[in-house]
């Protein structure tokens, strides 16, 4: 059985474990923080979370009561959500789990915040959170090539992803 609970501090560790290389950090945050990722990058990023907490919310899903996945919901306008710094735990891949928490966090988003349009942005790389977004009801509606400098000389291509509240459900 699944919740979504509010994430809470204690979650930092959980966080701390599953993000184990630099490429998944980026996928995670973008470059919003450096690797490797560090208790007190997180612990100014909750600081943020309950400052801003009229905009911004993270949730943590849980299985039987373990923590399997973090995301966040950013409001960017009266009308629109993000969601942001989404992920599954490496041991809980492959279940399902990345659907259930983008849905959970899609109706959320809908239902307690009231937009109309939830958004966002994945690394087109990315083939399998790509698949998750598109089988909640999302699709591409946009694309930012080399948006990202990737290790290798590479660069990294996002996608913009969406769905809107007359088409959920």
């Amino acid at each position: 059985m699944t919740t979504l609970r509010r994430a809470a501090r204690t979650d930092i560790d959980c966080l701390l474990g599953w993000i184990d290389s630099p490429m998944m950090l980026l996928y995670w945050s973008g470059t919003r923080f450096t690797y490797p990722l560090r208790r007190a990058d997180l612990d100014a990023h909750f600081d943020l979370l309950n400052r801003e907490a009229h905009r911004r919310r993270a949730y943590t899903l849980l299985c039987s009561g373990i923590p399997v996945g973090y995301g966040e919901i950013v409001m960017l306008a009266e009308s629109t959500a993000r969601l942001a710094r989404v992920i599954i735990a490496p041991d809980a891949r492959g279940r399902g789990l990345g659907r259930t928490l983008a849905s959970a966090l899609i109706e959320r988003a809908f239902t307690q915040f009231g937009v109309r349009k939830t958004d966002l942005y994945v690394f087109r790389d990315n083939v399998a959170a790509i698949r998750c977004y598109r089988a909640v009801g999302m699709t591409v509606n946009g694309r930012l090539d080399k948006a990202y400098d990737l290790p290798g000389g590479q660069s990294g291509d996002l996608l913009r992803m969406v769905v809107h509240a007359e088409e959920w459900g």
